[in-house]
């Protein structure tokens, strides 16, 4: 069993990474993190109606209604594993708010 003061230095170093990645995602985002709530929000709106097509209609309507190209939102999308609606909610959204925990 590892001593206190090893799980205290590996506890700071999983610190560490995750604020580092969290950084990074942060830094990724291809709009502000506002936009990007409102577009979950959108989306989740919008899905609540219907099931997913698996296709992003909803996430390409929300960022025509705001005047948002598309490139390079949907990279970053689907970098997240967000290849429908369905899945910007479950897996792009899960990672933003892995890099903003207390959402904008």
């Amino acid at each position: 069993m590892p001593s206190f003061e090893e799980r205290q230095k590996r506890k700071a170093i999983k610190g560490s990474l995750k604020a580092t990645e969290a950084g990074s995602v942060r830094e990724s985002l291809p709009i502000t993190a506002q936009q990007m709530k409102s577009l979950f929000d959108f989306v989740d709106e919008h899905l609540s109606d219907s099931e997913c097509d698996h296709s992003l209609r909803h996430t390409l309507a929300f960022l025509e209604s705001q005047g948002i190209p598309a490139e390079p939102v949907v990279p970053w999308l689907r970098n997240a594993h967000g290849y429908c609606d369905c899945e910007v909610l479950f897996n792009a959204e899960e990672k933003f708010n892995f890099a903003f925990p207390s959402n904008p």
